[in-house]
């Protein structure tokens, strides 16, 4: 059941695709941008120009961010749980402003879209969980 839940397209992975496909519809609805979404793909006048995959979706992140967080040895027990909802959901908002930017890119740029998508967001996610991580950390040096 759990291995169902989070490692098939039908269970969680698809639970933050669509949430995070339909968020950056809504955010870009704000700018006057006409995108629609439908089961992992994002449209432009009735054609799909990006579809949000499995390894898109924010839970890798989200594990490496709890994995540090909940292993870090500290006994504030109220302090992992809430610094870990708050970097939830954290990770969530940047990958959710990451796929705006991505079909804004794809939109404008289709030349630096792959690039922009394997290196450009994947480096400032991961350098806003590290910085993330050494708050933490520094917080709780000294309650070990």
């Amino acid at each position: 059941m759990l291995n169902s839940l989070l490692f098939e397209s039908s269970g969680l992975h698809q639970l933050l695709i669509d949430f995070l496909g339909t968020s950056a519809i809504k955010i870009l609805a704000l700018f006057g941008y006409q995108y629609g979404y439908d089961h992992s793909l994002i449209y432009l006048n009735d054609e799909a120009i990006l579809e949000i995959g499995t390894t898109c979706d924010g839970l890798s992140f989200m594990i490496l961010f709890l994995s540090f967080v909940l292993a870090y040895p500290t006994n504030n027990i109220p302090g992992k749980i809430i610094f870990s909802v708050i970097g939830i959901i954290t990770i969530h908002v940047l990958n959710t402003i990451r796929t705006f930017l991505l079909v804004l890119n794809f939109t404008y740029n289709t030349e630096t879209f792959e690039f922009n998508h394997k290196y450009t967001f994947v480096l400032v996610v991961y350098g806003i969980i590290l910085w993330m991580w050494v708050i933490w950390a520094k917080k709780n040096a000294s309650k070990t």
